[in-house]
């Protein structure tokens, strides 16, 4: 058995050999991700130690403390969460005020994640039906949530004054692929 390096190939090699015992770092193709819910080769379900044989080192984990019932893994701005030993949400926020970032181990391919402050709710779904993308919306007083075909669920805050409740105008604050936060399920 080999041991696994991750780093960047040259352009003119587009996969791996056996002989390099290298393999590329992974890409995460955020398009890709709202159709079919695929994370740079990510299965929710996996196990820490399945993710640790494949994919590269978190940029931070939280808490340190072993043991603990629910562990983050930060690759930049994307939490992968674990409760267990098994990977049960791919989650992000912080929009709009950061853009997404994988950390600087993983390859982005950000999609309409490139401007954050664009993602308003009436362009993203736009660029979702472009796509044909299908989703569900639910609407809220202060928010509202598209639950894509693929399980992502993109959430939308208003960014402005409680008056001004124009839903798309509404700006994506976050999006979550697996179970649903306590504070989302109302």
């Amino acid at each position: 058995m080999f041991q696994v390096a991750f780093h960047r190939l040259p352009e003119s090699q587009s996969t791996p050999s056996v002989e390099d015992k290298t393999m590329p770092i992974p890409t995460i193709n955020m398009l890709n991700f709202c159709r079919s819910g695929e994370f740079g080769g990510l299965k929710l379900g996996q196990t820490k130690a399945h993710l640790a044989a494949y994919f590269p080192p978190p940029d931070s984990v939280y808490p340190k403390e072993p043991g603990a019932e629910c562990v983050i893994w930060r690759y930049g701005s994307i939490d992968l969460i674990f409760r267990g030993d098994e990977l049960t949400n791919i989650y992000a926020d912080g929009f709009p005020l950061g853009k997404l970032d994988a950390g600087s181990h993983i390859a982005m391919q950000p999609w309409i994640f490139k401007h954050p402050k664009k993602l308003h709710l009436a362009f993203v779904i736009k660029k979702l039906n472009f796509h044909g993308i299908d989703f569900r919306k639910k609407t809220f007083a202060l928010n509202t949530r598209l639950l894509l075909t693929s399980g992502v669920e993109l959430y939308f805050e208003n960014q402005n004054t409680p008056n001004n409740c124009d839903a798309n105008k509404f700006v994506l604050t976050a999006f979550n692929l697996g179970t649903t936060p306590k504070d989302w399920a109302s």
